[in-house]
């Protein structure tokens, strides 16, 4: 037996305007760009059709979620992960070998699209970072 107590009253309610599921892809849209079935599709409909009590997260400005994207990654990061990358890339390529000199060349296909995809997407990322 444990010390330990047992808890048995609820969680605590979300705040209002809270997402209830944080998997629900809808709470992540703009509300303006919502459509709901039987309005006409205006955003001033969209908007009136929502709760009364939800409020509107603040969201950052279109141009500094731009200036993010822009960012580099630092050098070291970009050499480590196209480090993984050439190395995920040589398993597939032996995967794909393997499978070629066994008379399997659906897997030895599969394989070796595996690692050029791979090795290209490792050489994306330490040039263009």
């Amino acid at each position: 037996m444990t010390d330990r107590p047992v808890h048995d009253e609820p969680a605590p309610e979300p705040p209002p305007g809270a997402p209830h599921d944080h998997h629900d892809r809808r709470m992540l849209e703009p509300q303006a760009h919502r459509v709901r079935d039987g309005g006409s599709g205006s955003s001033d409909d969209a908007l009136a059709d929502d709760d009364a009590g939800a409020t509107a997260s603040p969201r950052p400005a279109p141009v500094a979620r731009a200036e993010r994207l822009d960012e580099r990654r630092p050098l070291v990061e970009r050499i480590g992960m196209a480090a993984i990358a050439i190395v995920l890339g040589l398993l597939f390529g032996g995967v794909g070998l393997a499978a070629f000199v066994n008379g399997e060349p659906f897997l030895g296909v599969m394989g070796a699209i595996g690692c050029l995809m791979t090795l290209w997407v490792g050489g994306l990322t330490l040039f263009r970072g």
